[in-house]
């Protein structure tokens, strides 16, 4: 390199993906996005909320995770089940009849557990979140023997 020429260096962002293994991870909600799909009753409010997972063998990307839920907290729901995994039955005891500020939960950690559903119309596996568990509740692995939960004793 001549004297004269100043050097430049710029680094390189790492990136996002949703291409992940399997496995039970600790985990950060970053991001509710709110949707809208139509149904034959017309049109739904659903929300998409998106993990950032800590997998060590992906350091240099932003590994996430993300699953769609139609906005519905009546108990039995697959969003209010989702939830209360991941929160605990008493976060709905303690907010009956209040309003949820989805926004609130962005920065909140959990430990989730990840599989893949491989089908024909999909070029690579399909991440799925099967579940959201308190933080440090689970056992984590890299690889896991099975993709059911195990909990710490």
């Amino acid at each position: 390199m001549s004297p004269n020429y100043m050097k430049i260096i710029a680094k390189i962002p790492a990136v996002k993906t949703f291409d992940l293994p399997t496995g039970k991870f600790k985990a950060t909600l970053i991001q509710i996005k709110p949707l809208t799909k139509q149904s034959k009753k017309g049109p739904q409010n659903w929300i998409r909320i998106v993990f950032q997972v800590q997998v060590d063998s992906m350091a240099d990307q932003i590994p996430c995770a993300g699953r769609n839920f139609h906005i519905d907290l009546n108990p039995g729901s697959d969003l209010r089940n989702f939830l209360e995994v991941w929160l605990g039955s008493e976060f709905f005891k303690s907010k009956s009849n209040q309003d949820l500020d989805f926004a609130d939960l962005i920065g909140k950690n959990g430990d989730i557990c990840l599989s893949h559903y491989l089908g024909d119309e999909y070029e690579k596996p399909l991440v799925i979140i099967d579940n959201v568990f308190p933080a440090n509740s689970l056992k984590l692995e890299d690889k896991p023997k099975s993709l059911a939960p195990v909990l710490k004793k």
